[in-house]
């Protein structure tokens, strides 16, 4: 073959092939395919590199915090949260559909039911917090003191990262339950009130306020005791309980209440 005859075939693919029945003739075809798209498979290689170095980042700032909610941030990126979240999803019964629904999540935290609603098509979740994201909450064992509020160890980071990561629109509004109406956050189609009620001081009034912005659907999770059997209890349990290592208030709704 003439000097310079195989780089003057190499953009005729076909003719190449034709003229050349051998069994490298797959290799120039392979040859021909990397050096027209050279540029294309470039840059997948320096995108590749990109992505490895934007994850090796994100997996560093998730170590950094300290997480209650399990997330799954993509890419193989799942935060070291203490509970289970993704069973705990499925155990109060989130609807698989929420297309079109608005959604409060109360005592967000992490965020991880936020942004599950999402997922799910709601047109519009609120994340709200207080306790946690302003006054440090709880360590994340769930049962311990609450931290001194300091600005620069506040747990609202976890959110933060997870929203930013996911590409969310979750909104997030720091009120206390408490002080909850109908204007402020709003009604919403579906309320979550997951693992609060035992840990707030008036528990009766906070279901008031927790009824007051719910249009349809609330969804209710709470520690419970047996005693009472079905006459409706709420049981104040003292510092010697487990669930009353923390510094305020703990009560224990029987079923019946509930």
């Amino acid at each position: 073959m003439p000097e310079g005859t195989f780089f003057e075939n190499i953009p005729q693919s076909r003719s190449l092939e034709r003229e050349v029945q051998s069994p490298i003739v797959p290799t120039y075809k392979m040859i021909i395919l990397v050096l027209n798209d050279s540029t294309r498979i470039l840059d997948l290689i320096l995108k590749s590199g990109e992505f490895f170095l934007k994850d090796n980042k994100l997996i560093k700032k998730v170590e950094a915090i300290e997480w209650y909610h399990t997330i799954d941030l993509g890419n193989g990126i799942v935060t070291n949260g203490c509970e289970n979240t993704s069973d705990k999803i499925a155990d109060v019964g989130l609807p698989e559909d929420l297309t079109g629904k608005t959604v409060l999540d109360l005592g967000a935290w992490d965020g991880a039911y936020s942004f599950e609603s999402e997922k799910r098509g709601a047109k519009r979740v609120v994340a709200l917090d207080h306790r946690v994201w302003k006054l440090g909450g709880y360590d994340t064992d769930g049962i311990r003191k609450m931290a001194i509020p300091d600005p620069d160890e506040l747990k609202k980071q976890g959110f933060y990262l997870a929203k930013k990561t996911l590409n969310s629109k979750v909104e997030d509004v720091d009120l206390d339950i408490m002080d909850m109406t109908p204007e402020h956050p709003g009604t919403f189609d579906v309320v979550l009130f997951l693992g609060i009620l035992y840990h707030v001081r008036h528990p009766l009034l906070a279901m008031e306020r927790v009824a007051s912005v719910t249009k349809d659907h609330l969804i209710l999770e709470s520690y419970v005791t047996l005693q009472g059997g079905d006459k409706p209890i709420l049981y104040y349990r003292p510092y010697e309980d487990d669930l009353s290592e923390n510094p305020h208030h703990v009560w224990a709704p029987n079923p019946a209440v509930i």
